[in-house]
């Protein structure tokens, strides 16, 4: 236990040197990332400090993703079911936490928009909680999170159609909204792709959609894929 106490405390020490090389107090770091100044102070001290929190300190480090690179792939958010015995064998079941997930999710979306508006805050949608919305749609859906989180990587690429997409998708009830659309760009948006089966590929999105054919032109013009 010991040992790990330490350890924690080392790592607050290292967070403290980078923190020092953007912003030289405390109290400055804690406004930019909406903290509580005596909450990130007792973080630097002790390092003892919540998830959610340690991951607003990496995201205002802009370090979180370079969190997640290290651990998002390596199962990082999975609990370990009791071993199951059969007269077999002993097997032990991996189980991904649904809300990880969603908060990775949310996380991202969050950490790419104050990238591009340094005063973005998080705001609700229609009275709910992106958490909630998105935990909701995909309950009702057969979507996963991941596939979200690769939506949320193309939109805020440097394709230039991106920045079309991100002119009204402005938090999580708009990504979802859209997402049959930021879906197939995310999986289809190599250059080798012809243009005029992209052109074709979205008229087909819309208009499962429901659009009128007119309003669908005008999109795709908008978007320039049709001239």
């Amino acid at each position: 236990m010991q040992h790990n106490e330490e350890s924690i405390k080392n790592l607050a020490k290292d967070i403290k040197e980078i923190r020092k090389k953007g912003f030289k107090t405390q109290e400055l770091f804690a406004q930019h990332i909406g903290m509580n100044y005596n909450k990130y102070a007792r973080f630097e001290k002790t390092g003892q400090i919540a998830l959610e929190g340690f991951l607003e300190i990496l995201q205002g480090l802009g370090k979180l993703e370079d969190f997640f690179a290290l651990f998002g792939e390596k199962n990082l958010f999975v609990e370990t079911k009791p071993v199951v015995v059969t007269q077999k064998k002993e097997v032990a079941v991996p189980v991904k936490s649904d809300n990880d997930e969603i908060k990775r999710v949310v996380t991202l979306f969050d950490h790419e928009r104050k990238k591009l508006q340094s005063n973005y805050v998080r705001r609700e949608y229609k009275n709910f909680d992106g958490e909630y919305l998105l935990r909701l749609h995909l309950k009702e859906s057969k979507r996963t999170p991941q596939m979200f989180f690769d939506a949320i990587r193309w939109l805020f690429s440097n394709n230039p159609k991106a920045a079309f997409h991100r002119q009204y998708i402005m938090n999580i009830g708009k990504l979802i909204e859209h997402f049959n659309a930021l879906e197939h760009q995310a999986m289809y948006s190599e250059e080798a792709v012809a243009f005029n089966d992209e052109a074709k590929a979205w008229y087909n999105v819309y208009k499962k959609q429901g659009l009128p054919e007119a309003e669908i032109l005008q999109i795709l013009k908008d978007g320039g894929y049709i001239q």
